[in-house]
């Protein structure tokens, strides 16, 4: 099936009468072009999409993401590793390690504390800090989950005032990449 549309009118540029002549023309267009035509438009983004007005946001990728796509926010705090982007939290209770801590100051002056590491498989890179704050008798234990280990061991002792122990996830396990003070 085909449509017939008329072409708008066109003045005449030149000629003795410097009237207008009105012409018309007839274009065929198929009835097919028409719903391909209207199909792409459907598939094309919104311009007014709640994803890009505003705050535009984007999907979070995978902790260990490495491609040219768009990082979100989240994303860059994910696998952000010993850089400038960390969170210092003080603790002075049992304390279970989360993907979102970095530094975490742990203050046993009540009590003896432990501070969990999560597992350590899906976030390889992932680096953590603990650091004793307090001095006196009670000790900050640093404990791994999942029958992992910090190195060979299930736990780390930080045994003096700002001891501290830095490790970073291999995928399995936990392994010190800096450490200071009294640990055992």
């Amino acid at each position: 099936m085909q449509i017939n549309v008329a072409s708008p009118p066109k003045q005449r540029q030149t000629g003795a009468d410097r009237g207008f002549r009105r012409r018309a023309r007839f274009q065929a267009i198929v009835v097919s072009d028409v719903a391909n035509l209207t199909t792409s438009l459907a598939a094309k983004a919104p311009l007014v999409s709640p994803a890009l007005t505003g705050a535009p946001t984007t999907p979070t990728a995978a902790p260990g993401t490495n491609t040219t796509q768009v990082a979100s926010t989240a994303s860059v705090l994910a696998n952000a590793a010993g850089g400038a982007v960390s969170s210092v939290n003080t603790k002075i209770a049992a304390y279970t390690l989360t993907t979102t801590n970095s530094i975490i100051l742990a203050d046993a002056t009540t009590a003896a504390l432990t501070c969990t590491l999560p597992t350590a498989v899906g976030i390889t890179g992932k680096q953590y800090t603990v650091k004793r704050i307090n001095g006196g008798a009670n000790s900050v234990t640093v404990g791994t989950t999942s029958g992992q280990t910090i190195e060979t061991a299930a736990t780390k002792t930080l045994g003096s005032q700002f001891s501290y122990l830095i490790v970073v996830s291999d995928g399995v396990g936990w392994v010190i990449v800096g450490q200071g003070g009294t640990i055992s």
